[in-house]
């Protein structure tokens, strides 16, 4: 009898889990229905305006009526918010500090208007800077592509920046939040505007031959605002591993990567957080043609396309594993060897003393830095640690070695990566 209640218990939670997405997916598209109706009239009216064509060295900025995410991880996209009113503005305004890079598109770049300097939303006190850049945009701005291009080609004297690639869960936001020194290091936390970049190129696009143009202007754009004598570095979410060997036209970029052994579980208990909604996703992308820039499965299509994964554990092996089988094929263009997650928590003054050399940190902000150990980098967050522990994992069956083994050869990575040697 306990076992038959236990489940039926479960059943309902299933259930309840199901109809809860169902009803979210509903919504979403009914929102997007209606934005998409409200925007053919607005097109209808500019065009007949003879206002659908923003001037050259114009840009066009809009109040937001309303704004929808599916999820709040879901990557940053026009469609995130509901526009209405607008008018034309010299793009000389992107110059404040307040304005950042939001989405990117092959004709338009869309801006958000924050409410505080971008640099108050460093990584010490934002775990996710693409979180604030959709609750509280104030404004959006329609930046057409050539003046994107023409504002952010070049820049004087552009601060050093570091590009920090890294896999999910491998302890990169504490690391972030050590890297985020005041007057001295300005560390941004996953941007999607660098997502866009990535997912573009694996998508076919943005082509490889103008992503290295496209890619220094995105970098400017990010860093118009720091300090000449204070260090950048850009966290990413862990999909942007596979763009850097596209950054080479970037001026004093330097590259570092983050990396957990043995952090299979973790990445999959964060996978599971949405297991009905990413489900979802994979269905999708395996029976439709994802358009641009596409769901959370679309960071990493080209893995996603070879290895076709159906089930969570699948999906999670990729996310795991892909950001590290693009370090190693590109491990000639980063400035040090993998951070490493025990490195980090185990061996922390050390490996922050060698990091920093390399990345232009100065040594005196190490025992600073080496003291935000001990608080949960993503307390508070849709992440945090607390909202995981809960998430039961099924064992790992001989299926799944199998298809551990299978992933490792595709991606051309060891086996051991996804299971230490005495659990294979």
């Amino acid at each position: 009898m306990a076992l038959l209640k236990n489940l039926l218990q479960r059943g309902s939670e299933i259930d309840k889990d199901h109809f809860k997405l169902s009803f979210r997916i509903i919504f979403y598209y009914l929102y997007i229905v209606i934005r998409l109706f409200i925007h053919q009239i607005v097109k209808a009216f500019r065009i007949y305006k003879k206002q659908q064509v923003i001037p050259e060295g114009q840009i066009r900025i809009n109040n937001i009526l309303y704004r929808h995410k599916l999820d709040p991880e879901q990557i940053a996209h026009d469609c995130d918010f509901l526009l209405s009113g607008s008018f034309l503005a010299d793009y000389s305004v992107l110059k404040s500090p307040q304005w950042v890079p939001y989405a990117i598109y092959k004709d338009v770049v869309y801006y958000v208007l924050l409410p505080k300097d971008v640099k108050q939303y460093s990584a010490r006190s934002t775990s996710f800077i693409f979180v604030p850049m959709f609750e509280e945009a104030l404004a959006v701005a329609e930046v057409p592509m050539p003046t994107f291009l023409n504002l952010f080609q070049s820049i004087e004297e552009p601060p050093k920046t570091v590009l920090y690639t890294n896999t999910a869960r491998c302890g990169s936001t504490l690391l972030a939040r050590m890297l985020d020194n005041e007057g001295k290091s300005v560390c941004l936390a996953e941007p999607h505007v660098l997502c866009h970049l990535a997912m573009g190129q694996q998508q076919k696009y943005f082509s490889d031959l103008e992503l290295p143009n496209l890619a220094r202007a995105v970098f400017n754009s990010l860093r118009w605002h720091v300090p000449k004598d204070q260090v950048l570095i850009l966290k990413t979410t862990s999909c942007e591993a596979s763009l850097v060997p596209f950054c080479t036209e970037v001026p004093n970029l330097k590259h570092i990567f983050m990396f957990r052994k043995n952090g299979f579980q973790s990445v999959e208990k964060m996978v599971h957080r949405e297991g009905a909604l990413i489900k979802w996703d994979l269905d999708r992308f395996n029976r439709l043609p994802p358009s641009y820039p596409g769901s959370l499965i679309c960071q990493e299509y080209n893995y996603a396309q070879k290895l076709t994964p159906r089930t969570l554990r699948e999906w999670t092996a990729i996310v795991y594993a892909a950001p590290y089988s693009h370090y190693l094929k590109n491990k000639k263009f980063y400035c040090s060897d993998v951070i490493w997650f025990h490195d980090v928590i185990g061996e922390t003054r050390k490996t922050l003393e060698s990091l920093f050399e390399k990345i232009d940190i100065p040594a005196s902000c190490v025992d600073e830095a080496a003291e935000r150990l001990e608080s949960d980098s993503q307390a508070g967050s849709f992440l945090s640690s607390s909202l995981l522990t809960h998430i039961k994992l099924s064992p790992i069956t001989q299926e799944d070695r199998a298809m551990f083994s299978r992933y490792a050869r595709v991606m051309e990575i060891p086996e051991d990566v996804f299971l230490p040697p005495m659990e294979q």
